[in-house]
């Protein structure tokens, strides 16, 4: 996300700022395949999402360039959609977030301004 935004964002490791942050994490997987020949489940994309005041907020989506383009992100789309029926997004937004936003149907997120 840095390299993409030229923006980091950090989480404290403590769970007390987790919950603090009332934050919430939608992980998307894939099988890969290991260096034994051998398949597992990988973490390849993650949304992570913070409710500091009223609104959720989207705080850092992600998904592995490898993984773009493939449908995964559309799903995790409509499971955020039915958790949080309206929710802000955290900028800046990156190319590919502002490219996957033009294709979605994004009419229920709140203008975080």
């Amino acid at each position: 996300m840095a390299l993409e935004t030229g923006n980091r964002q950090d989480l404290g490791e403590q769970a007390t700022s987790w919950i603090k942050n009332q934050t919430s994490v939608f992980a998307t997987t894939d099988k890969v395949l290991g260096k034994d020949g051998n398949e597992r489940e990988c973490l390849v994309g993650i949304a992570t999402f913070h409710t500091f005041q009223q609104n959720p907020v989207l705080y850092h989506c992600y998904l592995h360039p490898f993984y773009r383009g493939k449908g995964l992100m559309e799903r995790v789309w409509r499971e955020v959609h039915a958790r949080y029926p309206r929710f802000e997004l955290e900028p800046p937004l990156s190319p590919a977030m502002s490219r996957f936003l033009s294709k979605v149907d994004h009419s229920h997120v709140l203008s975080s301004t």
